[in-house]
């Protein structure tokens, strides 16, 4: 069947945590960058947090470091994150887990919206609907069809309660009206990544660090990067990103909730 693209939209987020910064400018990295990505290395996230990593690093003359802390969905990375000094000298580049689990775990040591401020979103990664040859549909709207004539009969694959397969696979069915059962595999990469900062971090560093960001986004070698790894470079201002995090924690509370999907 012709391939639809769910446009789930998986943040790829930079947090960065920095402090007061009397005299920024041409002075800002001081050091060496710690880059925490919190998911183990060789997936999405990590990949494209490498590629941002080395170019923030040509941009600033300071080496950005990739530290991996995997575990918990990306919760254990980003607590450490949080919990750095706030210096500019730690940074956290995350994931769609940013903003679901929040509404997929009880507790998580952190707040997006409180003990973060965004700094630019890099990209976004679509997923893809496909199915399988045996299954008689060749559109999505034959496959939303048949899924209302077998409810709770076709399963759709997910890496996992909680993943981005499986919501995604759950938002389907609340904007189609159908009832297809998430099968979970063991597989699947952390999904996709962006750029944040705790609240009262100096404007001017994060405009600063939101200008790079933008600049090597729309660099053509690195939109070319991007669409190979199979993501959407976006870019854009912090209050642009801002609003994004707090739509898509809105949307994908109520997704959760509907769904009854659960971690811990």
């Amino acid at each position: 069947m012709k391939s639809a693209r769910l446009r789930m939209s998986v943040v790829a987020a930079l947090a960065l945590l920095l402090g007061a910064l009397p005299a920024f400018g041409q002075t800002y990295p001081r050091s060496p960058v710690r880059v925490i990505v919190p998911f183990p290395a060789g997936g999405g996230v990590d990949a494209a947090g490498r590629i941002l990593a080395q170019r923030l690093g040509e941009s600033f003359g300071k080496p950005f470091l990739i530290e991996n802390r995997g575990g918990a969905n990306g919760n254990i990375g980003t607590e450490a994150a949080a919990k750095s000094p706030s210096d500019g000298a730690t940074l956290l580049f995350t994931g769609a887990g940013f903003v679901t689990n929040p509404s997929l775990y009880r507790s998580v040591p952190y707040d997006p919206v409180r003990d973060f401020e965004p700094v630019s979103l890099m990209a976004l990664g679509p997923n893809v609907l496909v199915v399988h040859p045996s299954l008689p549909v060749k559109s999505v709207r034959e496959l939303i069809a048949l899924a209302k004539t077998q409810p709770g009969r076709i399963g759709f694959a997910g890496s996992g309660s909680g993943s981005t397969p499986h919501l995604a696979g759950e938002l389907f069915n609340a904007m189609a009206g159908v009832q297809m059962v998430h099968i979970p595999y063991r597989g699947s990469g952390p999904a996709m990544i962006g750029l944040l900062a705790p609240a009262g971090t100096q404007s001017e560093v994060l405009d600063l660090l939101n200008l790079q960001v933008a600049n090597i986004m729309r660099s053509s070698d690195m939109k070319i990067r991007m669409t190979n790894d199979g993501l959407v470079p976006i870019g854009g201002s912090r209050e642009q990103f801002a609003a994004h995090i707090k739509g898509e924690i809105e949307k994908w509370a109520k997704v959760v909730s509907a769904s009854g999907a659960r971690v811990d």
